[in-house]
């Protein structure tokens, strides 16, 4: 029996004895009292060694009822104050800080640590570091709260022994666990939008670790003073996107604002430290994100084809189906070597704008689909090249790139170069339009890998392409157009008035971007495009270097003018004063949106754009209608215009919540805060009415 017992205390203390060698072999100092909080000191490893990292652990343990701060105290209370004075040759870096808790007394809020909490310090040790120890000193001021606050101080020392080899250090097995109370690094950083003193900040969850990946959460903001934490914060999740709605606080807003997303599980607490960045973009997933890749191809595919039904198109494609009848009895390889031009000039235009607008909107530009027709610029340069073709077609000069020279007039062999460039101009006319099917498939398009977004914006494209693609590949259709004849040349100049049409509409949008002043210099630099092309009969005979100086002389008075309309600044509100006659119109404002849902009011958006023909069209036929008038004042419904004519981030922002990136989008918050219902892109008084009347609530 002896024996047994001598054999089990012997089995006990070899367990034991390891780790009461482990602990007592790693370097601490001496417990220190300050009065309500007593602190040490541990390294968190065996040793140092020359061209290493370690961490200093400043072990804290609480009397029952008392607290200490986080680095962002909250209402009242002052962090941890640690300064760590090292010997030469050792670095002290920021503290890391475990997620904290809240404290609430009355209405004051408060962050920060009950019964005990260990921060790390870590330490970094050069190469040429002398052997023999590290004395390392740490004087740590802490308020400390219960009923009343007391402030203390403690001074710890602690020798940490130094060797040659990193292979001779040991871990201090209490490493793991105090390092699982320190918030991870965010893999993607968030972003986030301001509102007046509201602001919103948003985080994909799928950027969360896997083990926080289901389960409530909460937020803790880092940045002290840049929250009103006695707000109410509030927590969303909408299609796998985290939401954090918070007031403003005292302080200034800093460009990158930093919080700590802490999850409670069962048994387990995680955390999460993220940075989110001003005004850059992250799409909210719609419902058709869920959609498979085929079908998000196929939308892209149809709506690129119903864009040739759009009024903004039009023009262009005539160009293209005047060719076409002028091609009817040609070689069927050139037919077909046109319809490849110009599904190529279209598939350029497409994938080209597309690669720019995700390659802007990753370095943090909030932009969408026709964001070029946001540049002042832009749009009067697209106003000069119209006027041109126009001209070309009422014969003041001849083009022949498109066509219209003599001996094209005769032949109709029209060059593959000018079915190539009819292809590109009619995608640069067709993006301010959208499409049904096309704003969903550009909503999920811009949400996915380049390779895939890319992809969706070139099934667009060939939609685009797709009726003369087909004409090119199967000449019987042919049959059914009209025979080439005299009539064609009259029908060439007719189509010069759209084109005027489109320039006319142009300026149009151009005086809702800027001012009187910038409008009248591209009216004179119009005159000067118009001289240039009549001008061009007298200069095709002469010298080479003669018509070079021409063109360098014509194209930089352009250029003078343009350069200067990117720095004029933006008009705002103008889409929505064409509504006062009818609708009370009201600028739109994401906070604006909350504050009448809490007030269970009814509100239409209406995201709009003065160059979007499709919205324009909806706004004369729908909102201008006394009918519609009439609905809104008996359902008391507030009508808002989020003009987005020239960029806005917080319409960007709000566009991708429901998965689009561009104009029209038409949302209606019921009252009650019953869910939104998003409208149809093509709108009718009836359909209006019939959404906001009480029977579709």
């Amino acid at each position: 029996m002896r024996s047994w017992l001598a054999y089990f205390l012997v089995l006990c203390f070899s367990l034991i004895a390891p780790l009461a060698v482990a602990e007592e072999s790693f370097p601490a100092s001496d417990w220190k009292n300050s009065g309500h909080v007593t602190t040490r000191l541990v390294l968190a490893q065996s040793a140092l060694a020359p061209k290493s990292d370690a961490f200093l652990a400043l072990d804290i343990k609480l009397e029952d009822g008392w607290h200490v701060y986080w680095q962002n105290a909250g209402e009242s209370g002052l962090p941890v104050d640690a300064k760590v004075i090292t010997p030469e040759g050792v670095k002290a870096g920021p503290t890391h800080w475990p997620a904290p808790i809240t404290f609430v007394t009355d209405t004051i809020v408060n962050y920060g640590y009950h019964d005990a909490v260990t921060l790390l310090v870590p330490l970094n040790v050069a190469e040429n570091i002398a052997g023999g120890s590290a004395n390392l000193k740490v004087n740590i001021e802490y308020l400390v709260c219960k009923d009343l606050c007391v402030p203390e101080s403690v001074e710890l020392t602690l020798d940490a022994p130094m060797v040659k080899d990193m292979a001779a250090v040991q871990p201090n097995p209490a490493l793991e666990n105090w390092l699982k109370t320190v918030p991870m690094i965010a893999k993607a950083d968030g972003a986030w939008q301001q509102t007046g003193k509201q602001f919103t900040l948003v985080f994909k969850r799928s950027e969360l670790p896997k083990n926080m990946q289901e389960g409530p959460w909460s937020f803790y903001p880092a940045d002290t003073g840049a929250w009103n934490v006695s707000a109410p914060l509030t927590l969303e999740e909408q299609g796998g996107i985290l939401q954090i709605k918070g007031t403003q606080g005292t302080g200034a807003l800093p460009e990158v604002l930093a919080g700590v997303v802490v999850q409670e599980q069962e048994n387990a607490r995680y955390a999460l430290q993220a940075n989110f960045k001003k005004d850059v973009v992250i799409a909210v997933a719609s419902d058709t994100a869920s959609q498979p890749l085929w079908q998000i191809f196929l939308f892209a595919l149809l709506g690129g084809l119903i864009l040739n039904l759009m009024p903004c198109v039009f023009p262009v494609l005539s160009l293209k189906a005047l060719t076409i009848t002028k091609q009817a009895a040609a070689d069927p390889h050139k037919i077909r070597a046109h319809g490849l031009a110009y599904t190529a000039g279209i598939l350029l235009c497409f994938v080209g704008l597309a690669a720019i607008l995700l390659a802007l909107r990753a370095s943090g530009e909030a932009l969408g689909w026709g964001f070029q027709l946001q540049s002042p610029a832009f749009v009067a340069g697209l106003s000069m090249l119209f006027l041109l073709l126009g001209l070309n077609l009422s014969g003041v000069f001849e083009w022949p790139l498109l066509g219209t020279n003599a001996a094209a007039k005769l032949t109709g062999n029209a060059s593959v170069g000018g079915s190539f460039l009819t292809g590109f101009l009619a995608a640069i006319v067709a993006t301010p339009c959208t499409a049904p099917f096309m704003g969903a498939a550009l909503g999920v398009a811009v949400t996915q890998p380049a390779a895939i977004a890319l992809s969706v914006f070139a099934a667009l494209g060939l939609g685009l392409a797709l009726p003369f693609l087909l004409l090119s590949f199967v000449p019987s259709l042919a049959r059914f157009l009209p025979k080439p004849g005299a009539w064609m040349e009259v029908f060439k100049q007719a189509l010069a008035f759209p084109l005027y049409a489109t320039v006319a509409w142009l300026l149009w949008v151009l005086a809702q971007q800027t001012d009187d002043h910038a409008l009248l210099m591209v009216l004179l630099a119009l005159v000067w495009v118009a001289l240039l092309a009549w001008s061009w009969r007298f200069m095709e005979r002469r010298a080479v270097w003669a018509r070079l100086l021409w063109l360098v002389i014509g194209v930089g008075v352009i250029i003078s003018v343009l350069q200067p309309l990117e720095a004029m600044p933006a008009q705002c509100g103008v889409v929505g004063q064409t509504h006062e006659k009818t609708l009370a119109a009201k600028n739109f404002s994401p906070s604006d949106v909350q504050t009448l849902r809490a007030q269970n009011k009814a509100v239409l958006v209406n995201a709009t754009a003065a160059w979007c023909i499709t919205c324009q069209v909806n706004e004369h036929t729908t909102f201008s209608s006394e009918k519609v008038r009439v609905a809104f004042e008996e359902n008391q419904v507030t009508y808002m215009v989020a003009d987005w004519t020239n960029r806005d981030p917080a319409i960007t922002a709000w566009l991708a919540e429901f998965g689009r990136n561009g104009v029209p989008l038409y949302v209606y918050y019921p009252p009650e805060n019953a869910p939104p219902v998003v409208l149809p892109q093509i709108l009718t008084p009836s359909t209006v009415i019939e959404a906001v009347s009480p029977k579709t609530k």
